[in-house]
Formats: C-alpha cells, structure tokens, sequence
C-alpha cells in the first residue's frame, strides 16, 4: 500500500465517520433523549439520499431540454457535461438538495407518527418505521424512475466542479460534510443542553408524569422525530453526493442496525456517547473493507463481512456486560436550583 492509497483510506474513513455521526446523534437525540424506538432510521437516511439523485437527474433533463431515461449512458454523460459547462448548477442543485432531503424527511416523519399517535405503546411506531423503510427500499429497487431500480443511478455530479480538477472538488467536498456534521453536533448539543432537553428526558422517563405536568408527550416527540429525520436526510444527501451513486440496495434495514449499535455502545442520552460509538462502528466498517481487499491480494479466501458482524457482536456482548451505560455513560441532570438547595441544607447544618 502506497501514500496515496493511504490518504484516500484516510480520508475516505474520515468522510464516513462524519455521516455516522449525524445519523448517531439524530438517534440518539430521538431515543436517548425521548424515547423513541426509531426502528427505521435509514428510511430518512434514504429519503435524502433518493431525493438527490432524483433531482440531479431530472434537472439535467429539464434544462437541457431532452427527455432522456434518467438511467441511460446519454443521461450520465449529459449530467457529467452539464456540471462541467455550468460549473456553479452541481452546488445549487447540492443546496437545495439538501433543503428537499431534509423537507421530505420530516414530512414522512409526520405521517407516519401522527399514524400511530392514537396508539400509546412506543413499539408500535417502531415497527411501523422498520416495515416503511424495508418497503421503501423495495419499492424503490422495482421502481426505476426513482433511482434506476436494482443498477442504482450513477454520475452525480460532485457539487464543486467549478474547483476546477477532482482532487480539489473532493476535498472541498470533504470539508463540507464535516462542516455539516459540526454544525450538526453544535446544534443538537446547543438544543438538549437547555431546560428543553430536561423535559425531553422527563418525558422519558415518565410520560404520564410529563402529561401531568402539561408536557405534552405526544406534541414533543412528533417535534424530535421531525427534527431527527430531517438530519438523517441530510445525511443522506451528503452520503450520496460522495459518493457520486444511489442505490435502492445500500439502504436495508441493517444500516439501522450499525446506528442502533454506534448509540448503545457510546453511551444513551450522551452526545459524546454517540460520537464514540459512530466512531468505534465506521473504524470496523472501514477496517474490514479494508482487510477484504489485502486478503483477496493475498488470495487468502476469508469473508470479512463475517468478521465484521463478530466484532460488533463481541463487543455488543461485552458492553452489556460490564457497561451497560455505554462506553459513556449518561450523566446525572443538576439543576442550578437543587445545586442551591443542597448548598443551603449543608450550611444549616454547619
């Protein structure tokens, strides 16, 4: 392995880890805060990502004036010629990608919790959300006008074009998404370190106490699905404009399973807690990818999806066992009243 390949493992590691994060922090936010069994997370996570090959791809049609089939040679190379004649159309397709992945996110997350809202069990939204997001991928692999069904579509076009040459495109690709992610870290953080997050947490742990006190359960977690949703689209946006191709097969309901994996082994209600669990699971992903290319140069036949699956599995096994809080547990909320209250006991007591 030389330099370069190095760098663009590194790179490529880095700019995955960075779409983990947002996915771990939108769950975390949903089930470590609220409580929300969110069974179809990478339902939204698709959603964002259809959306912008969708709109890539039928723009390029409309303003070229053709009708060509959005999954044909003469498209892709119409996308490709389009970007680079119009340096300036791949980023304001990419922006308002981002708008719609997001929009369309938190609409479908609407429906589908004020579907169930009559429903007071938590487990029936989760397996709602699971069986959408499986149905989601299928209909959209059978579907071809979407994203080209079972091939995927191909040649969207990286959004910095005008840079000039690739290298310099991807780069500032790269620092886009982890922008993004920043922005998405801050933000949540920001969000949940208010007298907000307290009322999230207390709604729970104790819905029928929240209720009680005029919380309104219900009203607040259709309010954090939405916002959790429209950052797993956002996600996906990012997911698929790096990589240039999507694919109704690359959103089966074992992404969802990595996200749940990434937030319960970092921590729940901890957003250190999801940055360390998203980190731990990309590092494996990303490592045994790595690994099934040294083997298979070695001509050494080991499936390392099979070892892949261990690991995770191993570890599952041994947080559960000796750190059922995560590798980050979540801390303990003191408020600055009760900080003063036990101030004065103890001063009284003096």
């Amino acid at each position: 392995m030389d330099f370069n390949q190095l760098i663009s493992i590194i790179v490529s590691t880095a700019n995955f880890y960075a779409i983990w994060l947002i996915l771990s922090l939108s769950l975390n936010y949903e089930y470590g805060y609220t409580g929300i069994l969110n069974f179809g997370k990478v339902l939204f996570f698709s959603l964002g990502a259809y959306s912008s090959g969708f709109l890539a791809a039928n723009l390029a049609n409309i303003m070229a004036g053709v009708s060509f089939d959005i999954c044909s040679v003469e498209a892709v190379q119409l996308r490709l010629d389009l970007a680079k004649a119009v340096p300036q159309l791949p980023l304001l397709v990419f922006v308002a990608s981002l708008i719609m992945g997001a929009a369309l996110s938190a609409a479908v997350a609407y429906l589908l919790y004020i579907s169930t809202s009559r429903i007071k069990e938590g487990f029936v939204l989760g397996i709602i959300l699971l069986s959408a997001g499986e149905t989601s991928r299928i209909v959209v692999r059978n579907y071809e006008p979407v994203v080209c069904g079972y091939h995927g579509l191909v040649g969207i076009p990286n959004p910095y074009t005008a840079a000039g040459d690739p290298t310099s495109a991807s780069f500032l690709l790269s620092i886009t998404i982890w922008v993004i992610a920043g922005v998405a870290f801050l933000f949540i953080n920001k969000l949940t370190a208010t007298p907000y997050g307290r009322k999230l947490k207390a709604i729970r742990d104790n819905e029928l106490a929240a209720d009680i006190y005029g919380k309104k359960p219900s009203h607040e977690r259709r309010k954090v699905l939405m916002i959790g949703s429209a950052m797993a689209g956002v996600a996906g946006v990012l997911y698929a404009y790096y990589l240039g191709f999507v694919a109704a097969d690359d959103f089966t309901s074992l992404k969802t399973f990595d996200i749940w994996v990434a937030v319960m082994l970092g921590g729940v209600g901890n957003h250190l807690g999801a940055v360390t669990g998203s980190l731990v699971v990309t590092l494996i992903d990303r490592g045994t990818r790595v690994l099934r290319v040294f083997l298979a140069n070695l001509s050494i036949p080991l499936e390392t999806l099979y070892l892949r699956w261990i690991i995770v599995g191993v570890l599952m096994l041994l947080i559960l066992m000796y750190r059922p809080a995560g590798i980050i547990p979540e801390k303990s909320i003191k408020t600055l009243g009760l900080l003063r209250i036990i101030e004065r006991i103890k001063r009284e007591k003096t």
